[in-house]
């Protein structure tokens, strides 16, 4: 239901989903809230219109919390004592040093950071490191802009002068410099420090963990312990025909046909109705049957590790993701899913592991999904859960070919949509991309539930890959 608030002029109007919210308790979002304490405004600090003891403005300082005001002391400090100035004002002359000074004190931002996220080497070594948290920094905004705000390109392009800085100190003076950068460069330059900061906690944190040598690691042991002998790479390719609901997507039969009907059906298919999906399958053995398995593993990546630290709320990478891998198999029958997951955990046995899986949930056969994620369905139908090693953890979701084919494509289930909805359920999609249509503090001139709307219209237009 859209909440109702009253805009700076006075007037009465809708914004779903962004009226005013308890706090957060993670300090990049209350750092990056437009509609808090820390936004930026039309005036930089040290201006004359800015309270001089705060980093906020004077019209905003009834209005903050006890931890407001601690976290405007804190990197009012770290400023001051990075900068050596006494107040604010004091940043012109630093964008005013000469070539010579800017790089000297530039880089001794960068030795302070390489000793901060344990960057071992000379400044070249760290600038390299602190251009790869830009780049996962300006990933982020990318993977927004193309899956979930796609058709406001226009409106949500970075800044060029912001995309191509990932100098530290660079960004911050940008961040105070109303003279030459507008409003929305000022908050660009800070949020993209804000995710350069998260981009190496997350390093920080889960530095130790090459994905793609975990996922070899894993490889090796599924072939060791779970696959049926052969030659690895050895796939038998499937062709399945699915029936949904015209109006829901939901899968309702499903059906294997050879290669020359898969083709034919691709060419005379109703669109709203019907689905051609190819697998690769393998094959694993459970008591002398040979069981098929359509496969997939996959890493998490940064720009997603981060996304789900601001979804919830949380500064710390290893609370916000457990799993650095995933993987998820495709079964024709639950028989055979339960089939799987005995040789799996027999598998963990026979290589000295205690062969269990936690936190598990199971709603294959009927129930209500609750995982307690804003966004998600409890129409999800899977069994999911984590399996502990040494130095990570692997999710494992098992499906049927039925609710496989629903996890991606069923209404209020499809894995696009849910992810659209709880980037935007949970204040992800407007933190970063901050409206100015319902709000003068506001950056973007989206209207966020419009935007949704279409983004769920354009996923389930029709049903295809």
């Amino acid at each position: 239901m859209a909440g109702e608030r009253i805009i700076p002029n006075g007037q009465v109007g809708l914004e779903p989903n962004l009226t005013r919210k308890k706090p957060s308790t993670m300090i990049m979002r209350r750092l990056l809230d437009q509609r808090g304490p820390f936004a930026i405004r039309d005036m930089a600090p040290g201006s004359p219109t800015t309270d001089a003891k705060t980093i906020f403005t004077q019209q905003w300082f009834s209005e903050t919390t006890p931890e407001d005001r601690t976290i405007d002391r804190m990197v009012k400090t770290q400023l001051r004592l990075l900068f050596g100035i006494s107040s604010f004002a004091e940043l012109q002359t630093i964008a005013a040093e000469d070539p010579e000074k800017r790089e000297e004190r530039s880089n001794d931002w960068y030795r302070r950071i390489g000793k901060q996220y344990g960057i071992e080497g000379d400044v070249p070594v760290i600038k390299d490191q602190v251009k790869h948290y830009a780049t996962t920094a300006d990933k982020v905004i990318e993977y927004l802009q193309q899956n979930v705000l796609n058709g406001q390109a226009a409106r949500t392009e970075i800044t060029n002068e912001i995309l191509h800085t990932s100098n530290p100190l660079e960004l911050t003076l940008m961040m105070f410099d109303t003279e030459h950068y507008s409003k929305r460069a000022r908050f660009e330059a800070k949020r993209k420090l804000a995710l350069m900061v998260l981009a190496a906690t997350v390093e920080q944190v889960h530095q130790s963990i090459d994905p793609v040598e975990k996922l070899k690691e894993f490889d090796d042991f599924l072939n060791r312990r779970v696959w049926r002998p052969g030659k690895i790479g050895e796939a038998e390719t499937v062709h399945i025909l699915s029936t949904h609901d015209p109006e829901t997507f939901e899968c309702k039969t499903v059906e294997f046909i050879d290669q020359e009907t898969a083709r034919e059906k691709e060419k005379t298919r109703n669109a709203r109705e019907e689905l051609v999906t190819t697998l690769g399958r393998r094959y694993f053995t459970y008591h002398g049957e040979a069981i098929p398995v359509y496969i997939t593993t996959r890493p998490k990546n940064p720009e997603t590790k981060i996304l789900k630290m601001l979804r919830k709320d949380t500064d710390n990478p290893s609370v916000a993701v457990e799993d650095d891998l995933g993987i998820m198999g495709v079964f024709d029958t639950v028989a055979h899913v339960d089939a799987f997951q005995e040789v799996l955990q027999k598998g963990l046995v026979e290589e000295g592991f205690l062969g269990g899986i936690r936190d598990v949930s199971d709603t294959l056969e009927g129930g209500e999904y609750l995982n307690g994620n804003a966004g998600s369905s409890t129409k999800t139908r899977m069994r999911k859960g984590l399996i502990d090693f040494p130095e990570h953890t692997i999710e494992v979701i098992l499906h049927t070919h039925q609710t496989y084919l629903d996890y991606y494509k069923s209404h209020d289930v499809g894995h696009d949509e849910f992810i659209t909805k709880r980037l935007y359920s949970t204040g992800v999609v407007d933190l970063l991309f901050p409206s100015n249509l319902f709000d003068e503090h506001g950056i973007y001139a989206i209207d966020h539930q419009s935007a949704q709307e279409k983004r769920i219209e354009q996923i389930r237009s029709q049903l295809s890959w």
